[in-house]
């Protein structure tokens, strides 16, 4: 009895030996591994910037460090860089991380400090800055499938130190967000901006109040941008897609809503005809002629004639019309001409 207990003992303590043996040696082996992998992300970030240089981008990650062990591979990059070395421009931001889970490995979030300074080719500079900035990517062989970006309260002015001249492009955002994704051949794209608050160059004389603004469109044939087999100017240049809906709201009941079908040429004019509906339509024409100094006396002419289409509730349903960038409200046209995209 007492040799059959000793027996049952030592094999249960066999067991368990060789369990853990087994446990160490896998432990060791992922260990091994992880290692391995935070080596070969650096390697190949180094290759890729190297690749890039040849091709006329010059990408700077500063110090480059690998982290998250067990689970993640985070990757933190201190002064990232990005220049253009054929047309000219650069920015450069004050961090980057970025991280993927092991077992998630293409679907990559990652977040950067601000501020982001940048030079145009054109030789004029861009500033922005954010309190929180994140995004995500879900990547896929060949490239990247979807993207989001979440920035809380962006702040940009362009150029940059102008303002005080009054001569520049400036705003706020409280909440800003843009999504886009491979549907099929296609390209969704959507697009939010709360509290919006936009400071025009004082010589346009433009005022615009505080708005919100959302827009959901696809862009038909172009999902080859996402995952670079269209790049650059094939981009936008031409195109042809859908404006599900444009939105924009300027509080007190103040909403204009948008859509229909868009084009835009070889050389970036939008044409299209759109369904526009505006709530309380009387109200906007202060918040036009306010945006728009130069067609002011178009956009009275326009309200003029269109107030008798509203309905009981104010609200005015209109066709908004784009021929290459000339723009009518129903059958007038309002003087304004749309700079190519």
């Amino acid at each position: 009895m007492t040799e059959s207990m000793a027996g049952t003992s030592s094999r249960a303590s066999a067991k368990i030996r060789n369990l853990a043996i087994g446990v160490i040696a896998v432990s060791a082996l992922y260990t091994g591994a992880w290692y391995y992998g935070a080596k070969e992300i650096r390697s190949r970030l180094a290759a890729l910037m190297q690749e890039q240089q040849a091709a006329g981008l010059a990408l700077e990650c500063g110090q480059i460090d690998v982290k998250g062990f067990p689970f993640r591979f985070e990757i933190f990059c201190t002064k990232p860089g990005i220049a253009d070395l054929r047309r000219g421009g650069s920015a450069d931001a004050a961090a980057l991380r970025s991280a993927a889970q092991v077992y998630q490995p293409f679907h990559v979030v990652w977040e950067m400090d601000g501020p982001l300074d940048a030079t145009l080719p054109t030789g004029e500079k861009l500033s922005l800055n954010w309190k929180s900035l994140q995004s995500s990517l879900q990547w896929k062989i060949g490239g990247v499938e979807r993207s989001s970006i979440v920035v809380d309260a962006l702040q940009w002015t362009f150029p940059a130190g102008a303002s005080a001249a009054g001569e520049a492009f400036s705003g706020t955002a409280g909440h800003s967000e843009a999504h886009i994704r491979q549907n099929g051949n296609d390209l969704d794209a959507a697009f939010l901006a709360q509290d919006l608050k936009l400071a025009l160059p004082a010589a346009s004389g433009a005022n615009l109040p505080p708005f919100s603004i959302s827009a959901d469109a696809t862009l038909a044939g172009k999902a080859g941008a996402l995952d670079g087999r269209i790049s650059d100017r094939a981009i936008l240049h031409p195109a042809a897609g859908e404006i599900r809906r444009v939105v924009a709201d300027f509080g007190n009941g103040r909403v204009m809503t948008l859509t229909g079908p868009v084009e835009i040429d070889e050389e970036g004019l939008v044409s299209g005809k759109f369904a526009l509906e505006a709530e309380k339509f009387t109200d906007f024409e202060p918040v036009l002629t306010g945006a728009l100094p130069e067609a002011a006396d178009n956009i009275r002419t326009a309200f003029g004639a269109m107030k008798a289409m509203a309905d009981q509730k104010g609200t005015v349903r209109v066709n908004l019309v784009l021929e290459k960038g000339q723009v009518m409200l129903g059958f007038i046209p309002l003087g304004i001409t749309l700079p190519p995209v």
